[in-house]
């Protein structure tokens, strides 16, 4: 609760494990002089941010399973959630493109797309990410408790994840929640120099 994980792989490739969640490490393989990285994860709850280095050579494999589908890359940055609660999933792609696939069937997803996938439906044909939301209002300087963020509206919205950080690597994350409405609140933080970032959530949970 309330923590997250940064683990690089040997190839360079990362994944940030976010709160509440569950993955395990299925096969990691190195070809010794060759560069090439056999990795295979399984999310079985939860939620995983990953940026994926350019795979070497055709014995290169990136893999992450859920109980929904098997997402597979060759070099890519992309999200994957999974919620076992209501048997659903997703993939959202930064960049690059993802593979997502079950027994039901499998679907390209490309950048600036995601997918919803269902246990035991086909993945989604791909929806178009929202894009950004405008933090121009946000001030850069926040003196007074507790600390509230505000930005304006997006109407294809139906909610915002936040991410507070001390850098803007986001290697790994003190603080993220989801909001309805277009602004955030949280504890009080030590003075210090943070990062914020906020994706908008569309109707499908994307």
């Amino acid at each position: 609760a309330n923590s997250s994980l940064s683990v690089r792989f040997i190839d360079g490739s990362q994944v940030l494990l976010l709160k509440d969640s569950t993955l395990k490490l299925d096969n990691l393989t190195a070809y010794p002089n060759t560069g090439m990285a056999n990795t295979q994860l399984k999310l079985e709850t939860g939620r995983v941010e990953t940026q994926v280095k350019p795979l070497k050579g055709a014995a290169s494999r990136y893999e992450i399973r859920t109980p929904m589908a098997q997402l597979g890359v060759r070099g890519t940055d992309f999200r994957v959630g999974a919620d076992t609660s209501s048997n659903t999933g997703s993939t959202e792609v930064l960049s690059g493109a993802v593979q997502a696939e079950n027994d039901a069937g499998a679907v390209d997803v490309q950048q600036g797309f995601g997918s919803v996938i269902a246990l035991g439906k086909p993945p989604s044909p791909p929806i178009e990410l929202l894009p950004a939301p405008d933090l121009s209002t946000i001030p850069a300087l926040i003196e007074r408790t507790p600390i509230r963020f505000r930005w304006q509206p997006m109407a294809a919205a139906s909610g915002y994840r936040v991410q507070i950080e001390r850098d803007k690597q986001f290697n790994v994350v003190l603080d993220e929640d989801v909001f309805v409405t277009p602004e955030a609140s949280f504890p009080d933080l030590p003075d210090g120099q943070y990062a914020m970032r906020v994706r908008a959530i569309d109707t499908h949970g994307l």
